[in-house]
């Protein structure tokens, strides 16, 4: 088993809420911190571990951050709801708010910061450009159709 980019502790600073090393709570956050640690560790593509299978050091900081964060939403919203509202007749109170998934996820910025470190220097679908410089304005013709104007060099 790889050890996670973070510590519980380091959970708990994140959340500001304590987690008590003899509870369930503990338990839960230390399967949080190592899922989100699997998941960072598939998006870089590295397993940040030396021969001993201890962390490498130093670790980037990206790396515990990520870590942090998407340990942190699956731990204080481990049922994956969308919505926390109470209502008495007319009156609601609570919100809703954006889940991606169920269950622990990466967001499109947490694998930004995560692509530096991944060794890819191109991902994701991208245009090449064929021609050199602008290609030739549209204009219409006097019937009203629309044809290429090309200079006299052309």
């Amino acid at each position: 088993m790889l050890p996670p980019f973070a510590k519980v502790e380091d959970l708990a600073d994140w959340l500001a809420v304590p987690i008590d090393e003899s509870s369930a709570d503990y338990k839960r956050a230390k399967g949080a911190l190592r899922m989100a640690s699997a998941l960072v560790r598939s998006e870089t593509g590295k397993q940040w571990v030396d021969d001993d299978n201890k962390l490498v050091d130093p670790l980037p900081e990206q790396l515990e951050l990520v870590t942090l964060q998407a340990a942190g939403r699956g731990y204080m919203n481990p049922l994956s709801q969308t919505s926390d509202n109470e209502s008495i007749d007319d009156y609601i109170t609570g919100g809703r708010y954006l889940v991606e998934e169920s269950g622990i996820y990466l967001t499109g910025s947490e694998r930004s910061m995560l692509v530096s470190l991944s060794g890819r220097a191109f991902g994701g679908i991208g245009t090449i450009s064929r021609t050199r410089g602008e290609s030739a304005p549209l204009g219409m013709t006097d019937d009203g159709y629309y044809e290429r104007i090309l200079p006299p060099y052309y």
